[in-house]
């Protein structure tokens, strides 16, 4: 099989603890390397190490013939990018089980030497929430595939007692008029209480759900399954990652319908299902 040409494919191929290992052990030998030295190296069973080196070969990471395994120049690039990202073996348990659902490769690249933090479940996000904003006055621009319960959990949650005085909202029609017939949007929308509101209708529907709150970003991933993971997610707190994500924003926004609305609107879904279509 010709190794896959997909860069990105390549990012999310290297981001696993055990093809980190693989990796160090070819750079390391310098040369040919048997399947069974892997194992022994590894300590894995065979069958679970053919199946990460297929997958390393065929998106070109590393070499193999008859004799066995080495290292090439995507090795050694990919060392360079676990080596400038600098993931912790948390990061690389959660890369094992979720993917980037984007084509630009660079970006990702970008993204990940940001460093992000792996948020393990709701109450760390909205605890982080309080350590990073201020509770009044914030803009915020949510987007991609909702989940409504997740946003009615945060609702619920004891101290959440944040303030939005602009909110952007970016889905597909289908997703968002989903959204407008949820049990909780009402509820949902008191909780945003902004007065400015737009809203940006896409073509074509999100794999992944984001959030940019001021200075702070977050980003929830599709699992291996192509489902997305609403109880964890990526946290961005630094300029750079923000700069990022907002830039990602603006692409959307361009190929997006915008509809600007009151909150009056908002608090009838009629009226914006009317406008929909």
């Amino acid at each position: 099989m010709e190794p896959s040409s997909d860069s990105s494919s390549m990012l999310t191929a290297i981001f696993h603890p055990i093809r980190c290992r693989i990796i160090e052990i070819l750079l390391q030998e310098k040369g040919l390397v048997r399947f069974s030295e892997l194992v022994k190296q590894t300590g894995m069973k065979s069958s679970s190490l053919e199946y990460h080196v297929k997958q390393m070969v065929e998106n070109g990471i590393i070499n193999h013939t008859v004799e066995g395994y080495s290292a090439n120049g995507n090795s050694q690039i990919a060392h360079g990018i676990l080596s400038l990202t600098k993931l912790s073996q948390n990061d690389l348990e959660y890369f094992k089980n979720h993917y980037f659902p984007f084509k630009d490769a660079l970006m990702i690249l970008r993204l990940m030497t940001t460093k992000p933090l792996v948020i393990p479940d709701l109450f760390s996000l909205l605890s982080s929430f309080q350590q990073y904003l201020t509770p009044h006055n914030l803009d915020i621009c949510i987007g991609g595939s909702f989940d409504l319960d997740l946003e009615y959990r945060a609702m619920n949650f004891s101290d959440f007692k944040f303030q939005f005085a602009n909110t952007e909202i970016l889905s597909d029609r289908e997703n968002f008029s989903q959204f407008l017939n949820h049990e909780h949007f009402s509820t949902f929308i008191k909780m945003v209480g902004s007065q400015k509101i737009s809203i940006f209708i896409l073509e074509k529907p999100l794999n992944f759900y984001f959030g940019v709150v001021n200075h702070l970003g977050i980003i929830f991933l599709p699992d291996l399954n192509d489902e997305i993971d609403y109880q964890k997610c990526l946290l961005f707190n630094t300029p750079e990652g923000i700069a990022i994500l907002s830039s990602l924003i603006q692409t959307l926004k361009k190929k997006a319908k915008k509809i600007s609305i009151s909150r009056k609107m908002l608090e009838d879904p009629m009226q914006l299902k009317k406008l929909l279509n």
